[in-house]
C-alpha cells in the first residue's frame, strides 16, 4: 500500500500545463501513440491529511481509520505515462472517470483508448459507460466469472496452460493462462492449512482427554471458527464421536478448489487489428493488474 502525505507535496504548475510539456518531451522521443491505456489505483492517506479530494475509505485498499484517493494513469501501448489523474476514494471506475478519458484523449488526439480496469472492476455498467463512450477495456475476471464461463462452455479447462490461449466470444477476447508455480504454491497453501487444521485437532482432543473440564462441542466451535477464517469451510466437516474431534475431507470439493489454481483470464473487447492476444496479455500484466 502506498501512502502519501498531502503536506509534503505542492504542485505547482496546472496539471493541463504540466501534461503539455511532459507530452511535448515525450513526442521527441517517441511516435504519436496509436493507442492507450488508462488504469486506476486506490491509494491511502493518513487521516491527519484531510483534502477535499480524499473521502472515507470504502474499499479493501484503506486500513480502518484511513481516508481514500485513487489515482489514474495514462500511458502509451507500451506502458509509458503521460498522465495523471487524482479522483475521490468513492470513485466508481470506470464509469465517473469517462469525462476525463475523454478529455485525455482529446488533449493527446489518440485515436484508440484502452481503460484498463482491476479484476471485477469493469463489470455490466462499466462497459457500458465505456462502450458509450467509444471507449476499450481490458481487465481480468473473478474466479466465480471464470467458473460461469466454464458453466456455459464459453471456455474449458483444458485451455489453460502456460502458453497463452485465445477464445472469442461475439465481441468479447477471452485471454487464457495457467501459471504452473502460482498453482503449485496454492495447492501447497492449502495442504499446509490442513495440516494446521489436523495439528490443531490432535492438541483439542488431547486436552479432553488430559483435562475433564474441557467440553468436546466448545473445542469443536474454536476449531470450526480457525477453519472459516482460512476459507477451508465446505472443503471439511469437524464432527464429535463421542468426545472425540474427527476431521472428515471432502476430497471432491477440494479438487473442485484446485481445479482454476494458477489460471487466469484476461478480457477485453480490443478488436484484434489493434491489440494480438500477446499485446492484450501483456498489457495487463504492465500495469500490475492482479492476475
Amino acid at each position: 500500500m502506498r501512502k502519501i502525505s498531502i503536506a509534503r507535496w505542492t504542485i505547482c504548475a496546472p496539471p493541463g500545463k504540466f501534461e503539455t510539456a511532459l507530452y511535448a518531451r515525450y513526442l521527441r522521443q517517441h511516435p504519436q501513440p496509436r493507442a492507450c491505456s488508462s488504469t486506476t489505483s486506490p491509494t491511502a492517506i493518513r487521516r491527519e491529511n484531510r483534502t477535499n479530494s480524499a473521502s472515507s475509505a470504502t474499499t479493501a485498499a484503506a486500513k480502518k481509520g484511513e481516508l481514500q484517493i485513487v489515482l489514474g494513469l495514462l500511458t502509451d501501448a507500451q506502458g509509458e505515462p503521460l498522465a495523471v489523474r487524482v479522483f475521490a476514494g468513492n470513485t466508481a471506475d470506470p464509469a465517473t472517470v469517462v469525462d476525463q478519458v475523454k478529455i485525455l484523449q482529446e488533449q493527446f488526439q489518440v485515436r484508440e483508448f484502452v481503460f484498463v480496469g482491476d479484476r471485477g472492476m469493469v463489470k455490466s455498467n462499466g462497459i457500458q459507460a465505456l462502450q458509450e463512450a467509444h471507449l476499450r477495456y481490458i481487465t481480468a475476471l473473478t474466479d466465480p466469472q471464470i467458473r460461469r464461463l466454464l458453466n456455459q462452455k464459453v471456455l474449458q479447462l483444458d485451455l489453460f496452460s502456460e502458453q497463452i490461449c485465445e477464445v472469442e466470444a461475439g465481441e468479447v477476447r477471452y485471454v487464457l493462462r495457467k501459471n504452473e508455480k502460482e498453482a503449485a504454491r496454492e495447492r501447497h497453501r492449502l495442504e499446509d492449512k490442513m495440516k494446521k487444521l489436523a495439528g490443531k485437532i490432535t492438541s483439542r482432543n488431547e486436552q479432553v482427554k488430559t483435562k475433564p473440564r474441557c467440553q468436546p462441542e466448545a473445542g469443536r466451535r474454536t476449531v470450526q471458527q480457525w477453519a472459516e477464517r482460512h476459507k477451508l469451510n465446505g472443503l471439511v466437516e469437524l464432527q464429535l464421536e463421542g468426545p472425540t474431534l474427527v476431521l472428515r475431507r471432502h476430497e471432491e470439493k477440494i479438487t473442485r478448489a484446485l481445479e482454476l489454481a494458477g489460471c487466469y483470464v484476461v478480457t477485453t473487447d480490443v478488436l484484434k487489428e489493434s491489440m494480438s492476444a500477446q499485446e492484450v496479455h501483456d498489457s495487463a500484466l504492465s500495469v500490475n493488474l492482479p492476475v
